[in-house]
């Protein structure tokens, strides 16, 4: 998957969260009600993270029903493709869980 993200710009990249924690092999969208945090994870650029605790207008997990919203035209990110993992923390998980798989965004203008 290839998300464009336009610089400058308040696009949204929204997506929807799903795992079988409830029923082996059904999937269901992820209650994200004790998430304290998510960080998204570059492979291949200077910036090598954005989190939430420190970059809070760029994630909004608040609409229930798994769906996490990016908004990532203010972010900084430099121009190009980059591969980016999504990595979700609760008081359960203090490291993280990384949210397979990674995605790639296109930063343009």
């Amino acid at each position: 998957m290839k998300e464009v993200v336009y610089q400058g710009h308040d696009n949204l990249i929204t997506f929807q969260l799903q795992d079988d924690s409830a029923e082996a092999g059904t999937l269901a969208p992820t209650e994200l009600g004790g998430v304290t945090k998510m960080a998204l994870e570059f492979e291949d650029t200077t910036i090598t993270t954005i989190a939430s605790d420190t970059s809070p207008d760029v994630f909004d997990w608040s609409a229930g029903n798994g769906f996490v919203d990016l908004k990532l035209g203010g972010a900084g990110i430099p121009e190009g493709t980059h591969r980016v993992t999504l990595i979700v923390f609760d008081n359960s998980n203090p490291n993280g869980i990384r949210w397979e798989p990674a995605f790639c965004i296109l930063v343009t203008n």
